[in-house]
């Protein structure tokens, strides 16, 4: 059944995207991507899930991505005035919806509590206090979680300071980041500098985020969204989970996530 399903969806996404076969001007793709960004390959599974599909997608259709370093606040204010080409890595956001396009999902993440492995904070919640990075969307989730007080900053490396030396209780951030901590902390992720607290409370899709205005882009784009959906339930991508630590459960939240985007983009006729 489920596969019935998304071979229907593959086969209607040309229309969904309101192309056909796409002809794009140029096969070159500008990138904005984190000052770190190599180190998010090697320390974060999510990142590099989202980067190996992206990559090998363009690859195949002989796109080249250019990729370009700067600050993620920097990368999210040009693409909203739709002044370069695409940004890489996003959670989905209605708001940021209005003035940037969104791919199909390329990885997950999964966002939990986080505690430091030096303190031992208060067991409930509700005498605790939360610390989130502001505007984000742990800010809205942490709003539900019933805690004493939520602490925003602007600033994540403010959050994990005053989360070590006991300013904080807790922190609410996704995996990847917080391995990317530990790994510049330690060297290694095996043994995280933070500990997680219970299950994650959510599984978000991460996408690549890019110009809503510039048809070249949005040609390009079709292309690689197209050549991800068509591979998404191959075995070479479910190597790729695998390959970078994921396991054959956690890939399957993936399709999921992937079979729920599809059908959003269905029943919304986008």
């Amino acid at each position: 059944m489920l596969r019935t399903l998304i071979v229907l969806l593959v086969t209607l996404f040309p229309t969904i995207a309101q192309a056909t076969k796409p002809k794009p001007t140029s096969d070159s793709l500008k990138v904005y991507v984190t000052y770190n960004h190599e180190n998010f390959i090697e320390s974060s599974r999510s990142y590099k899930v989202g980067w190996t599909l992206f990559e090998q997608a363009a690859t195949k259709h002989k796109i080249k991505l250019n990729i370009i370093n700067a600050p993620w606040a920097t990368s999210l204010e040009l693409l909203s005035q739709s002044k370069i080409d695409s940004a890489f890595l996003a959670f989905y956001s209605a708001d940021r919806a209005e003035k940037i396009s969104y791919s199909v999902p390329v990885a997950y993440d999964s966002i939990s509590v986080y505690k430091s492995s030096k303190k031992m904070p208060p067991s409930n919640f509700k005498e605790a206090t939360v610390g989130v990075h502001k505007g984000s969307i742990h800010a809205e989730l942490a709003k539900s979680m019933n805690f004493k007080s939520t602490y925003e900053s602007a600033s994540r490396p403010e959050l994990h300071r005053m989360l070590n030396v006991g300013r904080i209780d807790y922190i609410l951030e996704n995996e990847s980041l917080i391995n990317s901590v530990c790994f510049n902390a330690t060297g290694t992720t095996e043994k995280g500098c933070l500990s997680s607290v219970g299950t994650p409370i959510k599984h978000s899709s991460l996408h690549v985020i890019f110009n809503k205005n510039s048809k070249r882009v949005n040609d390009l784009m079709t292309t690689i969204n197209r050549e991800i959906i068509n591979n998404h339930l191959n075995d070479e991508t479910k190597a790729v989970f695998i390959s970078s630590g994921y396991s054959a459960n956690e890939y399957l939240i993936w399709q999921e996530l992937m079979t729920n985007h599809l059908r959003t983009q269905l029943d919304t006729g986008e």
